[in-house]
């Protein structure tokens, strides 16, 4: 998350050159104006309220303070929903994608897994593979052990109580 809020985009960097350039003009808009009043015989108090009057207009806080926040903003909602930007000039080029293509190796997920299909052998039914697979899996924590049952449950097929469960963590057999 941090590493997507660091990485810098495009238009981060127009911005970030446009206040600099917009500070430049506001200090030399305020020097003038100091200078203006002060020739034509205004008191230094009257000069410096109008220098200071001109800067805190010309100035470009809003832009520099702006880009930033809704970076953080749009990042962070963005990893609520399950996106997460690592870099932001990457996003801002796939604007002009007009085809994506994605490999079979499974890396476009929900970010769980599910049950895809279910292949008997040797003369047993789905159903029947289903029942005992999700049986044996309904005590365990493990993220496949879950998308078994929740596809048995949504198949309607009934998962009968195992005996004797012991979960192992980490113990090959």
């Amino acid at each position: 998350m941090r590493a997507a809020q660091e990485s810098r985009s495009r238009t981060q960097d127009v911005a970030n050159k446009a206040a600099l350039w917009l500070t430049i003009i506001a200090i030399t808009a305020g020097s003038v104006t100091l200078i203006v009043w002060l020739a034509i015989g205004k008191s230094f108090t009257f000069s410096i309220e109008r220098t200071v009057s001109v800067m805190v207009i010309a100035c470009p806080h809003a832009l520099g303070l702006a880009i930033p926040l809704v970076i953080a903003i749009s990042t962070s909602l963005g990893a609520r929903n399950g996106l997460l930007v690592k870099n932001r000039i990457a996003l801002e080029r796939a604007r002009e994608l007009d085809v994506v293509i994605f490999d079979k190796t499974g890396t476009l997920t929900m970010g769980r897994p599910a049950l895809a299909a279910v292949s008997a052998a040797g003369g047993m039914d789905e159903g029947a593979v289903l029942r005992l697979a999700a049986s044996v899996e309904a005590d365990s924590e493990h993220p496949l052990a879950r998308a078994i049952v929740a596809a048995a449950t949504a198949r309607g097929v009934e998962v009968p109580a195992a005996t004797a469960f012991e979960a192992l963590a980490g113990a090959a057999q």
